[in-house]
This record gives structure tokens, C-alpha cells and sequence, in this order.
């Protein structure tokens, strides 16, 4: 199974804008960290004069902040943006609930990352302060681009494909999870999660967001940008699958979307269904959420995290490779058994009959 023309891949995927909601992020229990969780309000009660992100005056709802609220230092240059974010998502992806985050964790390691891309300014994080309210929603932002992303890499594998219908190929790939393989037509454990469309996605969506990150001195910067992605590579996977089941089911059509494309851009709309309890229309049934996809993230990592020594770090490289990317630094366990992903690479059933014959053909 060959990948999928690069070239084209990136105009269409370019091209394509899905439309779909950010589910809102629910508060989590907090959950041990291997790092102490810093007490920013005792600090504070002990020096009353250090500098803090947010005053008490100039406190908002979480959702209010803009980056025009950050400290007038730090909108002096770029390094928000080009530095502190690729930072905070390098290490997002390396946390054991790739899709929730306590708010005190989150703070500390942000504090951490700070100082080391701030190390002019002695700055002190508060609890929803603007720092904290605009890393949250960045890291979610960045959850929800797998999901978009990857429809756009499915999407365009279909139009690409004409031996079946995109419905039947979408199910044949999503049978026994033979999509993760990369040659989902003979399926190997010593191929599972180098499937061209896992490796592009992350590429897309996870290489390019942390471009330009810097070294935090508390962190092992080696093992998160090699042995640390089994999770972001389970979040890769879990948003092909997400994508290839909404194909499946019909909830999106190759057609409509094609039909519905103006000139320079196709807008995929996920379908609506009508809140019985609200009597809103709403599209999280379809969306890529926690509440959702949680699980499933969850049994992948546990097949990733079985996989022989250097597997992964093989992987990652093999996805760096495919996109032409170059580091730039400047639940419990018996719930994830309770999910069938967990076994991939230690079982399969046969999957002898080719994926509509086009796998090789249309990649």
C-alpha cells in the first residue's frame, strides 16, 4: 500500500474546511502527576508583590480571554506562538489522558514551559488566569484538528478511489481495524499503525503544531519527542477510525460534499440531529470528543504500549520521514482490555479478500 500522492494530498486537504463543533471541555477528576503540582495561591500570599499573567482585576470567564490580554511583555514578540504552544503541545501529547487534562497539572508543566521560553520575565501562572484559559483552548484546538484532519485525509483517499463505493470501502478498512496496517490487505503485527493514512495525519496535525518548540530543563526532551508519542499516536488513530466510520455509516457522502463545494474551498458539514432535551440541533453524536472516543484512544495506546522496544520511536521516524519533518527545537488497565484495540498486533482475523482491489491502485 502506497501513501497517498503528497502532492495532491496537500492541495485538497488545503482545500477542505469541516465545520463541526469543539465539544466543551468537562472538569476532570484530578489525577496523580509524576510532578508536584505548584500552590500558586500560597506563593502569592507569601510574596504579595510578585508579578502575576492576570490580576484579580482583570479576571474573565475562561472563554473571554483573547491573546490581546496577555501581558504587554509578551506580545512583544512572536514567541507565544512560535515557541511557547509548539512547546505545550509537545507536551500534551505525551500525557497519560491525552484527552483530559486537570487544570492544576496543566498549570504546573505551563509554568515549567514558560520560564523556559520567557526566561526575561518572572511571571507567576494563576488558576484561569489568561496564560491558563488560552493553553487550554489551544490544546483542545489541537484535539479537534486530528479529527478535522483527518477527514480530509480520508476524503481525499475516496475521490481518489473509484472501485467501490466509498461506503463499502470505508467499512472494509474499518473491519477489524485492518486500517492501522500498512498494507491493510495483509495485515502484520510488525506493520500495525504505519498505515500511510496514520503517519500523514500526524504529520499534519501533530508535527507541524509543534514545530519550533524549545528544551524545558525539567523535561526529558529526547524521550518526548521519540518513546513519548505513544499517545499522540493512539490519537491519530482514533481520528482515522472517527473519520472512516462517518464514511461508513453515510453520515458524510463523498458526493454531497463534492456537489456542495464552491470554487476554492469544500465545507464538510457533519449531520444534525435534534436535542430531545434542548430541541436544538446539534452534531456531537458525530463529533471527535472525549465522551465519544475516549475509550477507543484508550485501547489503542494499550496494543502501542505493548509493542516491542524501539517500535515506536521506529514508527515516529517513519512518520517524520513521510512528511518530510525535522524536529526544530529552539481509566485503568481493566477498562482498556475491555476495548478489542487493546489486541492489535497480538491477534487478527484473516482479511484475505482485497479492500475493493484499490489500495494500491489509488494511494
Amino acid at each position: 500500500m502506497q501513501a497517498p500522492n503528497r502532492k495532491s494530498s496537500k492541495r485538497k486537504a488545503n482545500e477542505i474546511l469541516v465545520l463541526d463543533e469543539v465539544p466543551a471541555q468537562k472538569k476532570a477528576k484530578i489525577e496523580p502527576s509524576a510532578a508536584p503540582v505548584r500552590s500558586v495561591p500560597a506563593k502569592l500570599k507569601r510574596q504579595q508583590n510578585v508579578p502575576v499573567d492576570t490580576t484579580l482585576e482583570h479576571m474573565k470567564a475562561c472563554d473571554a480571554y483573547r491573546t490581546v490580554d496577555l501581558p504587554a511583555a509578551m506580545q512583544a514578540d512572536q514567541r507565544w506562538t512560535k515557541k511557547y504552544l509548539p512547546t505545550i503541545l509537545l507536551w500534551a501529547g505525551s500525557y497519560e489522558d491525552i484527552w483530559v487534562i486537570p487544570d492544576d497539572v496543566l498549570l504546573h508543566h505551563a509554568q515549567l514551559i514558560f520560564d523556559a521560553v520567557y526566561k526575561d520575565l518572572h511571571i507567576v501562572l494563576v488558576h484561569n488566569g489568561v496564560v491558563h484559559s488560552l493553553t487550554a483552548r489551544r490544546i483542545s484546538e489541537w484535539r479537534s484538528n486530528f479529527g478535522s484532519t483527518a477527514i480530509a485525509i480520508i476524503m481525499d483517499f475516496m475521490t481518489c478511489t473509484s472501485d467501490c463505493a466509498p461506503s463499502d470501502l470505508a467499512a472494509s478498512l474499518v473491519h477489524n481495524w485492518v486500517f492501522v496496517y500498512e498494507d491493510p490487505d495483509s495485515p502484520s503485527p510488525l506493520t500495525a499503525y504505519r498505515s500511510p493514512f496514520i503517519l500523514q495525519l500526524l504529520g499534519r496535525a501533530h508535527f507541524n503544531a509543534i514545530k519550533g518548540y524549545v528544551k524545558v530543563p525539567a523535561f526529558d526532551m529526547h524521550e518526548l519527542v521519540t518513546s513519548g508519542m505513544p499517545r499522540v499516536l493512539a490519537l491519530s488513530t482514533v481520528a482515522i477510525e472517527h473519520a472512516l466510520v462517518l464514511f461508513k455509516n453515510k453520515q458524510l457522502k463523498v458526493q454531497d460534499v463534492l456537489s456542495s463545494a464552491s470554487r476554492s474551498k469544500v465545507a464538510i458539514k457533519l449531520p444534525k440531529i435534534v436535542n430531545k432535551l434542548t430541541e436544538k440541533k446539534t452534531n456531537t453524536p458525530f463529533s471527535f470528543s472525549a465522551t465519544l472516543w475516549s475509550k477507543p484512544t484508550k485501547g489503542f495506546i494499550k496494543s502501542i504500549l505493548n509493542k516491542p522496544a524501539g517500535y515506536v520511536e521506529a514508527t515516529i521516524e517513519m512518520a517524520r520521514t513521510a512528511n518530510g519533518a525535522t524536529d526544530m527545537p529552539s481509566s485503568d488497565d481493566e477498562e482498556w482490555y475491555e476495548d478489542e484495540r487493546a489486541m492489535i498486533g497480538y491477534r487478527f482475523c484473516g482479511h484475505s479478500h482485497s479492500i475493493c482491489g484499490s489500495l494500491h491502485n489509488a494511494t
